[in-house]
Protein backbone atom coordinates (compact mmCIF):
# COMPACT_ATOMS: atom_id res chain seq x y z
CA UNK A 1 0.00 0.00 0.00
CA UNK A 2 2.77 2.34 0.93
CA UNK A 3 4.66 1.46 -2.24
CA UNK A 4 1.62 2.24 -4.36
CA UNK A 5 1.15 5.66 -2.74
CA UNK A 6 4.83 6.41 -3.21
CA UNK A 7 4.66 5.46 -6.88
CA UNK A 8 1.56 7.64 -7.43
CA UNK A 9 3.27 10.54 -5.72
CA UNK A 10 6.35 10.19 -7.93
CA UNK A 11 4.18 10.07 -11.06
CA UNK A 12 2.38 13.25 -9.97
CA UNK A 13 5.67 15.01 -9.30
CA UNK A 14 6.97 13.98 -12.75
CA UNK A 15 3.83 15.30 -14.43
CA UNK A 16 4.12 18.66 -12.63
CA UNK A 17 7.80 18.92 -13.57
CA UNK A 18 6.99 18.08 -17.16
CA UNK A 19 4.33 20.79 -17.39
CA UNK A 20 6.68 23.31 -15.77
CA UNK A 21 9.51 22.53 -18.21
CA UNK A 22 7.15 22.70 -21.18
CA UNK A 23 5.84 26.12 -20.16
CA UNK A 24 9.34 27.41 -19.48
CA UNK A 25 10.82 26.38 -22.82
CA UNK A 26 7.85 27.42 -24.97
CA UNK A 27 6.57 30.70 -23.46
CA UNK A 28 9.77 32.36 -22.17
CA UNK A 29 11.55 32.83 -25.55
CA UNK A 30 8.45 34.49 -27.04
CA UNK A 31 8.33 36.96 -24.19
CA UNK A 32 12.02 37.65 -24.59
CA UNK A 33 11.76 38.14 -28.36
CA UNK A 34 8.73 40.44 -27.99
CA UNK A 35 10.52 42.52 -25.36
CA UNK A 36 13.54 42.77 -27.62
CA UNK A 37 11.36 43.95 -30.50
CA UNK A 38 9.81 46.62 -28.26
CA UNK A 39 13.27 47.75 -27.16
CA UNK A 40 14.44 47.96 -30.79
CA UNK A 41 11.38 49.99 -31.78
CA UNK A 42 11.96 52.38 -28.88
CA UNK A 43 15.64 52.78 -29.82
CA UNK A 44 14.74 53.41 -33.48
CA UNK A 45 12.19 56.07 -32.50
CA UNK A 46 14.72 57.83 -30.30
CA UNK A 47 17.32 57.72 -33.08
CA UNK A 48 14.91 59.01 -35.75
CA UNK A 49 13.77 62.12 -33.82
CA UNK A 50 17.09 64.02 -33.92
CA UNK A 51 17.36 63.37 -37.67
CA UNK A 52 13.98 64.97 -38.37
CA UNK A 53 14.75 67.92 -36.10
CA UNK A 54 18.15 68.49 -37.72
CA UNK A 55 16.61 68.54 -41.21
CA UNK A 56 13.92 71.02 -40.16
CA UNK A 57 16.48 73.36 -38.63
CA UNK A 58 19.07 73.22 -41.39
CA UNK A 59 16.88 74.20 -44.38
CA UNK A 60 16.10 77.89 -43.55
CA UNK A 61 19.64 78.49 -42.29
CA UNK A 62 21.10 77.38 -45.62
CA UNK A 63 18.71 79.56 -47.64
CA UNK A 64 19.40 82.74 -45.66
CA UNK A 65 23.16 82.15 -45.70
CA UNK A 66 23.22 81.74 -49.49
CA UNK A 67 21.25 84.94 -50.03
CA UNK A 68 23.32 87.03 -47.64
CA UNK A 69 26.58 85.66 -49.03
CA UNK A 70 25.67 86.80 -52.56
CA UNK A 71 24.93 90.34 -51.37
CA UNK A 72 28.14 90.48 -49.36
CA UNK A 73 30.14 89.21 -52.34
CA UNK A 74 28.48 91.78 -54.60
CA UNK A 75 29.41 94.60 -52.25
CA UNK A 76 32.97 93.34 -51.77
CA UNK A 77 33.46 93.13 -55.54
CA UNK A 78 32.28 96.72 -55.93
CA UNK A 79 34.63 97.89 -53.19
CA UNK A 80 37.57 96.16 -54.85
CA UNK A 81 36.83 97.79 -58.22
CA UNK A 82 36.27 101.24 -56.66
CA UNK A 83 38.30 103.73 -54.64
CA UNK A 84 37.45 104.83 -51.12
CA UNK A 85 36.99 108.61 -50.95
CA UNK A 86 38.11 109.47 -47.43
CA UNK A 87 37.14 113.13 -47.80
CA UNK A 88 33.50 112.13 -48.28
CA UNK A 89 33.50 109.15 -45.91
CA UNK A 90 32.87 108.95 -42.18
CA UNK A 91 33.20 106.22 -39.56
CA UNK A 92 29.84 104.63 -40.30
CA UNK A 93 29.26 105.91 -43.83
CA UNK A 94 31.83 104.94 -46.48
CA UNK A 95 31.82 106.43 -49.99
CA UNK A 96 33.49 104.60 -52.90
CA UNK A 97 34.02 106.19 -56.31
CA UNK A 98 33.86 103.88 -59.33
CA UNK A 99 34.99 105.21 -62.71
CA UNK A 100 37.90 106.84 -64.50
CA UNK A 101 36.68 110.44 -64.51
CA UNK A 102 36.44 112.90 -61.63
CA UNK A 103 33.35 114.47 -60.13
CA UNK A 104 32.39 117.80 -61.65
CA UNK A 105 31.85 120.75 -59.34
CA UNK A 106 28.07 120.46 -59.70
CA UNK A 107 28.13 116.71 -59.11
CA UNK A 108 30.28 117.11 -56.00
CA UNK A 109 27.91 119.69 -54.54
CA UNK A 110 24.92 117.45 -55.28
CA UNK A 111 26.67 114.44 -53.75
CA UNK A 112 27.45 116.41 -50.59
CA UNK A 113 23.78 117.43 -50.32
CA UNK A 114 22.73 113.79 -50.76
CA UNK A 115 25.19 112.58 -48.12
CA UNK A 116 23.87 115.17 -45.69
CA UNK A 117 20.30 114.01 -46.35
CA UNK A 118 21.17 110.34 -45.86
CA UNK A 119 23.36 110.79 -42.78
CA UNK A 120 20.64 112.72 -41.00
CA UNK A 121 18.46 109.58 -41.07
CA UNK A 122 21.16 106.88 -40.90
CA UNK A 123 21.18 106.34 -37.13
CA UNK A 124 24.01 104.18 -35.81
CA UNK A 125 24.03 101.70 -38.69
CA UNK A 126 26.87 101.19 -41.19
CA UNK A 127 26.48 102.08 -44.86
CA UNK A 128 28.48 101.99 -48.07
CA UNK A 129 27.61 104.29 -50.97
CA UNK A 130 28.91 103.29 -54.41
CA UNK A 131 29.16 106.30 -56.76
CA UNK A 132 29.48 105.21 -60.40
CA UNK A 133 30.83 107.83 -62.77
CA UNK A 134 30.04 106.78 -66.30
CA UNK A 135 28.25 109.27 -68.50
CA UNK A 136 26.09 110.25 -65.54
CA UNK A 137 26.51 109.85 -61.80
CA UNK A 138 24.68 106.80 -60.42
CA UNK A 139 24.30 105.84 -56.76
CA UNK A 140 23.83 102.51 -54.97
CA UNK A 141 23.51 102.45 -51.18
CA UNK A 142 24.15 99.30 -49.08
CA UNK A 143 23.02 98.99 -45.48
CA UNK A 144 25.67 96.58 -44.19
CA UNK A 145 23.90 95.96 -40.88
CA UNK A 146 20.83 94.48 -42.61
CA UNK A 147 22.64 92.20 -45.09
CA UNK A 148 22.61 89.31 -42.59
CA UNK A 149 18.88 89.63 -41.88
CA UNK A 150 16.18 87.63 -43.64
CA UNK A 151 13.33 89.36 -45.45
CA UNK A 152 9.70 88.33 -45.93
CA UNK A 153 8.49 91.61 -47.41
CA UNK A 154 6.37 91.17 -50.53
CA UNK A 155 7.28 93.05 -53.70
CA UNK A 156 5.26 96.24 -54.13
CA UNK A 157 5.27 99.60 -55.87
CA UNK A 158 4.54 102.93 -54.23
CA UNK A 159 2.28 105.51 -55.85
CA UNK A 160 4.18 108.55 -57.24
CA UNK A 161 5.29 111.10 -54.64
CA UNK A 162 4.85 114.67 -55.89
CA UNK A 163 7.39 117.45 -55.17
CA UNK A 164 7.01 121.20 -55.11
CA UNK A 165 8.79 123.23 -57.78
CA UNK A 166 12.61 123.05 -57.63
CA UNK A 167 12.55 121.25 -54.25
CA UNK A 168 13.84 117.86 -53.14
CA UNK A 169 13.39 117.79 -49.35
CA UNK A 170 10.76 115.59 -47.69
CA UNK A 171 8.88 118.66 -46.46
CA UNK A 172 8.18 119.56 -50.10
CA UNK A 173 6.43 116.24 -50.88
CA UNK A 174 2.74 117.00 -51.37
CA UNK A 175 1.46 113.51 -50.59
CA UNK A 176 4.10 112.36 -48.09
CA UNK A 177 1.40 110.57 -46.03
CA UNK A 178 1.54 107.75 -48.61
CA UNK A 179 5.12 107.09 -47.50
CA UNK A 180 5.26 108.15 -43.88
CA UNK A 181 1.93 106.71 -42.76
CA UNK A 182 0.41 104.18 -45.15
CA UNK A 183 3.54 102.46 -46.44
CA UNK A 184 5.57 102.54 -43.22
CA UNK A 185 2.59 101.20 -41.26
CA UNK A 186 2.35 98.25 -43.67
CA UNK A 187 6.11 97.74 -43.57
CA UNK A 188 6.37 97.58 -39.79
CA UNK A 189 9.73 96.14 -38.77
CA UNK A 190 10.22 94.06 -41.93
CA UNK A 191 13.44 94.20 -43.94
CA UNK A 192 13.38 95.06 -47.67
CA UNK A 193 15.87 93.25 -49.89
CA UNK A 194 15.99 95.79 -52.71
CA UNK A 195 14.53 99.25 -53.24
CA UNK A 196 14.61 101.32 -56.44
CA UNK A 197 13.96 105.07 -56.36
CA UNK A 198 13.49 106.87 -59.69
CA UNK A 199 13.57 110.67 -59.51
CA UNK A 200 11.86 112.88 -62.12
CA UNK A 201 11.52 116.62 -62.77
CA UNK A 202 9.52 119.01 -64.91
CA UNK A 203 10.95 120.62 -68.05
CA UNK A 204 12.27 123.85 -66.49
CA UNK A 205 16.06 124.13 -66.58
CA UNK A 206 18.83 122.21 -68.33
CA UNK A 207 18.95 118.44 -68.67
CA UNK A 208 22.06 118.23 -66.46
CA UNK A 209 20.55 120.34 -63.68
CA UNK A 210 17.34 118.32 -63.70
CA UNK A 211 19.25 115.04 -63.64
CA UNK A 212 21.02 116.06 -60.44
CA UNK A 213 17.74 117.34 -58.96
CA UNK A 214 16.15 113.97 -59.68
CA UNK A 215 18.97 112.24 -57.76
CA UNK A 216 18.43 114.49 -54.76
CA UNK A 217 14.72 113.67 -54.79
CA UNK A 218 15.47 109.94 -54.90
CA UNK A 219 17.83 110.29 -51.95
CA UNK A 220 15.20 112.15 -49.89
CA UNK A 221 12.67 109.35 -50.26
CA UNK A 222 15.35 106.68 -49.70
CA UNK A 223 16.42 108.35 -46.45
CA UNK A 224 13.00 107.62 -44.95
CA UNK A 225 13.46 103.85 -45.46
CA UNK A 226 17.23 103.35 -45.45
CA UNK A 227 17.34 101.66 -42.05
CA UNK A 228 15.17 98.79 -43.33
CA UNK A 229 16.59 98.31 -46.85
CA UNK A 230 19.54 96.11 -47.73
CA UNK A 231 20.26 97.69 -51.14
CA UNK A 232 18.92 100.98 -52.51
CA UNK A 233 19.31 102.18 -56.10
CA UNK A 234 19.08 105.96 -56.44
CA UNK A 235 18.25 106.82 -60.04
CA UNK A 236 17.28 109.92 -61.96
CA UNK A 237 15.54 110.38 -65.29
CA UNK A 238 15.53 114.18 -65.04
CA UNK A 239 12.96 115.63 -67.41
CA UNK A 240 13.21 112.79 -69.95
CA UNK A 241 10.12 110.81 -68.90
CA UNK A 242 7.23 113.24 -68.18
CA UNK A 243 3.80 111.93 -67.26
CA UNK A 244 2.19 114.89 -69.01
CA UNK A 245 3.21 117.45 -71.63
CA UNK A 246 0.62 120.02 -70.56
CA UNK A 247 2.31 123.23 -69.38
CA UNK A 248 -0.15 124.50 -66.76
CA UNK A 249 0.79 123.91 -63.12
CA UNK A 250 -2.32 121.85 -62.48
CA UNK A 251 -0.73 119.13 -64.62
CA UNK A 252 2.98 119.99 -64.68
CA UNK A 253 3.46 119.09 -60.97
CA UNK A 254 2.84 115.42 -61.82
CA UNK A 255 6.22 115.33 -63.56
CA UNK A 256 8.04 116.37 -60.36
CA UNK A 257 7.95 112.99 -58.67
CA UNK A 258 9.73 109.94 -57.29
CA UNK A 259 8.54 106.46 -58.21
CA UNK A 260 9.63 103.76 -55.76
CA UNK A 261 9.43 99.95 -56.01
CA UNK A 262 10.44 97.31 -53.47
CA UNK A 263 11.26 93.60 -53.62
Amino acid sequence: MNSRKLAALLILILVILGVAFYYFFTQKPEQKSSSKREQNQTINQVQEKPKKENIAKSEPTTQVFTQDLSLANELNALKESSKLDESLSSKRFKVYIKGARNLSEEELKTLQNILKTLRNRAGYLHYTLIVSLDEKMKLVLYNEDTLAKSSNFKATKLAPLWFKFNRYDLQSVKNSFLLRKDFKRALGHKIINEAVFNGHTDDFGTAFYNYLLGLERSASIASELMRQCKVMYLNSFGKDEPLTTREDENHRYKNRRVEASFS
